[in-house]
């Protein structure tokens, strides 16, 4: 008898635990996570998307209809796609968004200009992300190939972060690259990502390989080498000290870009976009996401996210 009882008081306090994160969620208005938007697939060749493992921050309580749109900056709608919440067990405040079929859905733009990219929840955007479409010819009659580039956010955003799951773990560091931002027209390289202060190397990664003319999301962790040998470099360990910090990607010694943390008070500080109460909302970049590096379902985790940029 004693172990039922205790069994109903623990089931108890999981549904109050559940149903307190679920009214918290509630308390915001859903927003498209901004790492998904930028991840999405693209299409080289013909400028179109593979529209998939979106996430919505905030879900509604109740299932509402989603959509993934690209608009003109005029506000006329090129391409739309409805949308479905999926919910996700043991993270009530993050859903996923699928293409009703379960498969990733396709739209294609097909035409050079500027564009914007939007999730809508129940007829309202939630998220926007402005772009634009280059396009390049071959310029050869006899094989007229097209090649189009995308333009926005991804030269200039990038984000620290910390697996919530695993406290004290590496510090990782997620961006965006491709062969175009490499420097001396180099088709491909192994990028290394470097934590300085005041010119002083603090941290660095391993090197990752970037090529390709697409948009690629990638992530390193960082690690600190001292006198008594190399060791993991945490969030812990860069809070340590206030001050500005540079976050430096090198391509063979040559600088990629470089994107700019400041660390006060033992926090690293936020972007002002990463404000819960940000407008205009559709502006609003969360400041937690799920990591689905690892495939849609697999090995996921909760990540801290301290947007930077080169700005």
């Amino acid at each position: 008898m004693k172990q039922f009882k205790a069994f109903i008081i623990t089931l108890m306090a999981i549904i109050l635990i559940v149903s307190t994160q679920e009214s918290v969620a509630q308390d915001y208005a859903p927003s498209a996570e901004y790492a998904s938007l930028l991840g999405i697939g693209f299409y080289n060749m013909n400028g179109g998307f593979m529209v998939d493992k979106l996430q919505l921050v905030f879900p509604p309580s109740t299932d509402q209809p989603v959509e993934f749109a690209i608009s003109t900056t005029d506000g006329n709608k090129v391409v739309s796609l409805p949308m479905r919440i999926e919910r996700w067990d043991g993270y009530p405040a993050f859903a996923g968004l699928r293409a009703p079929s379960g498969h990733p859905g396709i739209v294609r733009v097909e035409q050079p200009g500027d564009y914007i990219m939007s999730i809508s929840v129940a007829g309202k955007a939630v998220t926007t992300l402005p772009f634009s479409l280059k396009v390049e010819s071959s310029g050869d009659p006899f094989n007229p190939r097209k090649n189009f580039t995308r333009e926005g956010p991804w030269s200039s955003l990038g984000f620290l972060g910390d697996n919530m799951d695993k406290p004290d773990s590496q510090l990782l560091f997620y961006w965006w690259s491709n062969s175009r931002e490499l420097p001396n027209n180099l088709k491909s390289a192994s990028c290394t990502a470097y934590i300085m202060r005041n010119g002083k190397e603090i941290a660095r990664s391993k090197g990752i390989s970037v090529s390709g003319t697409k948009w690629r999301f990638l992530r390193v962790a960082f690690s600190q080498k001292t006198s008594s040998g190399e060791f993991s470099f945490t969030k812990a360990k860069l809070c340590e000290n206030d001050g500005e910090y540079q976050i430096v990607i090198k391509a063979k010694d040559a600088v990629v870009k470089t994107f700019t943390a400041t660390v006060s008070g033992g926090e690293i500080q936020r972007l002002a976009r990463n404000n819960l109460n940000t407008e205009p909302h559709t502006d609003f970049i969360s400041p937690r996401l799920i990591d689905m590096r690892d495939g849609y379902g697999g090995r996921n985790f909760m990540v801290d996210a301290y947007w930077v940029t080169t700005e």
